[in-house]
């Protein structure tokens, strides 16, 4: 919920999106008990179950459309435009988090996720890169969960094409290139 609010208020603040708010609402489901990954990285359990961790409560949380929001199929000319698309790993993708929920509630807008389980962050963008959800429908906002344990990490491309994947490198080099000119301009250089 906290990283939803400060990606919505970044949004608002740099590209508002287009069209008409929607309300969502998220509600409590139950408490599990959950085994959390530092427990599943210790070679402790079980002969030394008490040296582990406690395992933790995690109360589920569901998001919905509010009530009183039309439901996507009662459109007669329903827009096809993807407002938010989310990219990311199981962080993103584990409906145990309600990552997804978090984001429409704060967006206030529709969120398709792209993300997935056991592939790192990089997989998954490259594939929504390539896709034809991507090519015929490209978000206004694409979000990009990354965790930061995989920055200082060689990250595999798969069967991404090396040729294709540099390109988007030297594509992404030119943008950093002209927002570093921009960013430079004097105040009395860019009255001129």
């Amino acid at each position: 919920e906290i990283a939803a609010n400060q990606l919505a208020k970044a949004i608002a603040d740099k590209a508002p999106l287009m069209g008409q708010p929607q309300r969502f609402v998220t509600e409590a489901e139950q408490t599990v008990v959950h085994k959390g990954d530092l427990r599943l990285f210790l070679p402790l359990d079980p002969l030394f179950e008490n040296l582990m961790p406690a395992k933790e409560p995690l109360q589920k949380r569901v998001t919905r459309a509010a009530d009183d929001q039309p439901a996507a199929d009662d459109a007669l000319f329903a827009d096809n435009e993807v407002p938010v698309a989310l990219v990311g790993t199981s962080y993103s993708a584990n409906p145990n988090w309600n990552f997804v929920g978090a984001l429409k509630q704060a967006l206030h807008s529709d969120v398709v996720s792209y993300a997935e389980d056991g592939h790192g962050p990089v997989l998954p963008m490259l594939s929504y890169l390539k896709s034809d959800a991507f090519k015929n429908s490209p978000p206004q906002v694409l979000i990009w969960e990354f965790p930061e344990r995989y920055l200082p990490v060689n990250n595999e491309i798969g069967d991404a094409d090396p040729q294709w994947v540099a390109e988007l490198k030297q594509a992404g080099a030119r943008q950093q290139n002209v927002a570093a000119l921009n960013k430079s301009e004097t105040p009395d250089r860019a009255q001129n």
